[in-house]
C-alpha cells in the first residue's frame, strides 16, 4: 500500500514547504516520503507514543516527529505545503494547516455496507462511497485532483472474507497474522496494482484515495 500511496502522489506536484504525514505509525512510509521530496522537510506525527520511540531508536536517519493529537496539529495556519493521511486524518486542521494550492492526499475504507466486525476489531472509523468523498472535500475547501480506488484485484475474495465474518464462519482473529505466502503474494499484486495507478484510476476496489488541492478562500 505504500507503493500505492506514492504512486498517487506522483499525479500531483508540491509547492514549496514542509510535508506532513498525520498517524505516521512506525514511519516507513514517512522516511520514503523524504527520500522522494529531498527538497521538502518532512515531518510525521502521531498520537501514540509507542510507534514514535520506535522509530526514534530503530532509523539512522532522524526525521522530525511530535505526538499529537490530529485534530489539533501543532503547526501554524497556511504553514505546509503537502498533509498525507492514510486512514487517520482530520480535514478541518489538515485545511487549516495547509497553503493554498497544498496538496492532501487521503486514504479511506471503501463502501459503508462493507463495515462489520472487521473495521470494529481494526479501528476503522468510516467507509467512504467515491461520491461521498467527493461531497466531503469539496464541501471542506478542497479542489479535487483526482479519486480512485485501490485493492481492486483483492476485492471479490475480501468481500467473500467479510462475508464469513459477517456469518461467524471465521473468525476475525484469524486475518490478524496471514501466512507469509499469502503477505507475499498480496504484496506482488499491490506492486502491480501501484504501476497501474500511476496513469489509470481504479472504479472499484477496498480502498479510496483522494488528492486534492486547499482551494482558494
Amino acid at each position: 500500500m505504500r507503493a500505492v500511496s506514492h504512486a498517487i502522489l506522483e499525479s500531483g506536484a508540491f509547492r514549496d514547504g514542509p510535508l506532513l504525514e498525520v498517524g505516521c505509525g512506525g514511519c516507513t512510509f514517512l522516511h520514503e516520503l523524504a527520500e522522494n521530496n529531498r527538497g521538502h522537510t518532512v515531518i510525521g506525527i502521531d498520537n501514540n507514543p509507542a510507534a514514535l520511540s520506535t522509530m526514534a531508536t530503530s532509523r539512522s536517519v532522524r526525521l522530525p516527529l511530535a505526538q499529537s493529537d490530529l485534530h489539533n496539529l501543532p503547526f501554524a495556519d497556511n504553514s505546509l505545503a503537502g498533509v498525507i493521511g492514510l486512514d487517520t486524518f482530520a480535514l478541518d486542521e489538515s485545511r487549516r494547516v495547509l497553503k493554498t494550492g497544498g496538496i492532501l492526499l487521503l486514504r479511506v475504507s471503501a463502501y459503508p455496507w462493507l463495515r462489520g466486525a472487521h473495521d470494529h476489531a481494526f479501528g476503522t472509523g468510516r467507509r467512504y462511497s467515491s461520491k461521498e468523498l467527493h461531497r466531503t472535500l469539496r464541501q471542506e475547501g478542497f479542489k479535487i485532483e483526482r479519486i480512485t480506488h485501490a485493492n481492486l484485484l483483492i476485492l471479490l475474495p475480501a468481500i467473500l472474507l467479510r462475508l464469513a465474518f459477517m456469518a461467524k464462519l471465521v473468525s476475525v482473529e484469524a486475518g490478524f497474522s496471514p501466512a507469509r505466502p499469502l503477505t507475499a503474494g498480496l504484496t506482488t499484486v499491490l506492486r502491480f496494482e501501484a504501476a497501474i495507478l500511476r496513469s489509470v484510476s481504479f472504479p472499484a476496489g477496498l480502498s479510496l484515495y483522494a488528492l486534492a488541492q486547499k482551494d482558494i478562500a
